[in-house]
């Protein structure tokens, strides 16, 4: 999910091979509700909205939540490739694809 315009997200995901929707345009108040970090403006540089830092939530298909990452900074964020590549495996592996919460 992205807080980033269609635009935006469409250059990025030009450079990964996925086969899973990202939604975007999420309004800033809704992902204010899923504890994401939320920054401003702070310089016409980066963009001329407020838009919430990296997070990815993955719902498998039985619609469990199966993989949240939550990032404050942008080099902590995951690689999308690997992400993706994890995924891929672990839908192969049928017995992976349980959800793990300690």
């Amino acid at each position: 999910m992205s807080t980033h315009s269609k635009e935006r997200l469409e250059i990025h995901l030009e450079k990964i091979n996925i086969d899973f929707p990202i939604v975007n345009g999420i309004a800033v108040e809704k992902i204010d509700t899923l504890g994401l970090y939320i920054f401003d403006l702070r310089s016409e540089q980066e963009t001329n909205y407020s838009y919430a830092e990296y997070a990815a939530f993955v719902i498998n298909a039985e619609g469990n939540i199966q993989i949240i990452n939550i990032s404050n900074m942008p080099f902590a964020t995951p690689e999308l490739e690997a992400l993706a590549n994890g995924l891929n495996f672990i839908r192969e592996k049928s017995t992976l694809s349980v959800v793990r919460i300690n």
